[in-house]
Order: C-alpha cells, then structure tokens, then sequence
C-alpha cells in the first residue's frame, strides 16, 4: 500500500468522498501512480478556478482522462507559440 500525506491545497478542492476514492487507489499500489498525481493536479486546478470541491465522481473523470492521455501536456509550449504571436488590435 502506498503512502501518501494531502497537501492542504487537496484537503480543500477534493470532497471526502472524492479522498477517500484516492486512498482506494492507493490502497492497490505500491507507490503514488503519475497518472493519480496528474489526476489530483487537474483536480485542485478544476477546484481552485470553480472555487468549491471537486465531488469523487469528477475526480474518477478526471483520473480517466489523465489515463488517457499518452503523456502529461507541456503547457510551456503552448505559451511559447502564444508569445510569438504578432500583437494586432482588436477593432471595435
């Protein structure tokens, strides 16, 4: 079983339920899974940016989609491509 302390930041955009399906998750491994981190990740941005908890029934969405994914999205590239944008102002 693997071991793992929440973060404050966890305790507050994950419900109880939505930890308690992380500690079932745990509870099948040996050691924290990339996918669950990256899982967790997305969950306390989700959390943070609708300022209220993400219920155990997102979590599970957001746990299969970053199992999904073939590798963890670099968001780095894609504020580099948006900084070598020309500036062209909006007409109103």
């Amino acid at each position: 079983m693997a071991c793992r302390v929440f973060h404050p930041q966890e305790r507050r955009y994950l419900t109880q339920e939505a930890l308690g399906a992380v500690v079932d998750y745990l509870s099948l491994q040996r050691e924290s899974d990339p996918v669950l981190e990256e899982a967790l990740t997305s969950a306390v941005l989700l959390g943070s940016s609708r300022n209220r908890p993400i219920d155990e029934e997102d979590f599970r969405m957001l746990f299969d989609l970053a199992a999904a994914a073939p590798e963890k999205i670099d968001y780095r590239d894609a504020v580099a491509a948006v900084r070598h944008v020309p500036y062209a102002p909006w007409l109103v």
